[in-house]
């Protein structure tokens, strides 16, 4: 996934994507997620699958919020097992989405 984000940004040196992200942590690094984007955004030859992809990271974004809100339930015993699988099944299937997208643009769709 990180060589495809590569090859996909390679193409695209406004984005700075990796000058924007100074903390590792999942939870601080939105800020540069949404910089970069931005930088995507601005570009006029920028492919249809960016802007695919850019709403579905939206969506994978929310899902992952879910899942972390459902597992600390879970930890402390008010979700189940079967809701915490659930918040997984939903991160996974929106993220496979957001990949399809980057494979999309790759491939000139």
């Amino acid at each position: 996934m990180r060589d495809r984000w590569r090859m996909l940004t390679a193409h695209y040196p406004r984005s700075g994507h990796g000058q924007t992200r100074h903390d590792r942590s999942p939870e601080q690094c939105t800020q540069g997620f949404k910089t970069a984007s931005l930088g995507l955004a601005d570009l006029e030859d920028e492919p249809n699958g960016i802007g695919n992809w850019r709403d579905d990271m939206v969506l994978a974004t929310s899902a992952l919020d879910e899942w972390v809100q459902v597992a600390v339930s879970w930890q402390i015993s008010e979700a189940t097992t079967a809701t915490l699988t659930a918040a997984s099944a939903k991160v996974t299937a929106a993220f496979k989405v957001a990949q399809a997208d980057i494979a999309d643009t790759v491939a000139g769709k």
